[in-house]
């Protein structure tokens, strides 16, 4: 992705490579994705409209190859590292790229989003396809659901395991992760 494709003033990203025209789409960002993606150029060196947006350690694209390796693996490394030291229970083993994407379809589902606004952010061409993969999140409850939108939403940060109104910028409110 290139920084061109993302466009923080309207919070949403394009996909236009894709293996299918439906794949080809304008995905909105969660507001908490906009804010970090917000702080990650401000701290990019290289932020041209075609410089891409993660870089490896040497300066050049990510690719779908080392995304998993470099990436995803060493970020749940880390995060297993804090909830342990927390005494929490450790993610669930054989997080991929594709289970991320399942997790985005499933929270969107879950927050009430319409099936086929799920299917176009996902560049499906079947809302009840994506509706049969994706509806288990709808059989959580309503509180687990509203406490789930507030977070993505940034209504409230989870703070040790409790979820409570929070208006101080994420820099403040992350300083103890």
């Amino acid at each position: 992705m290139l920084w061109r494709d993302v466009d923080l003033a309207n919070g949403r990203f394009d996909v236009g490579r894709d293996k299918t025209d439906a794949g080809m789409r304008e995905v909105d960002m969660l507001p908490l994705l906009r804010e970090i993606l917000t702080e990650h150029k401000a701290a990019s060196e290289r932020t041209r409209p075609d410089d891409p947006v993660f870089v490896t350690s040497s300066g050049k694209a990510r690719s779908r190859h080392n995304l998993r390796q470099d990436v995803v693996d060493a970020v749940v490394s880390h995060a297993n590292r804090l909830v342990d030291e927390r005494g929490l229970q450790p993610l669930p083993l054989g997080i991929t790229p594709h289970k991320l994407r399942h997790t985005y379809a499933s929270i969107l589902v879950a927050i009430g989003k319409d099936p086929t606004y799920v299917m176009k952010q996902l560049g499906h061409t079947d809302p009840a396809f994506t509706l049969r993969v994706y509806s288990h999140m709808m059989r959580r409850s309503t509180d687990e659901r509203e406490r789930l939108k507030a977070l993505v939403e940034s209504h409230v940060w989870a703070v040790n395991g409790q979820y409570a109104r929070d208006s101080a910028p994420r820099a403040e409110r992350t300083s103890d992760a």
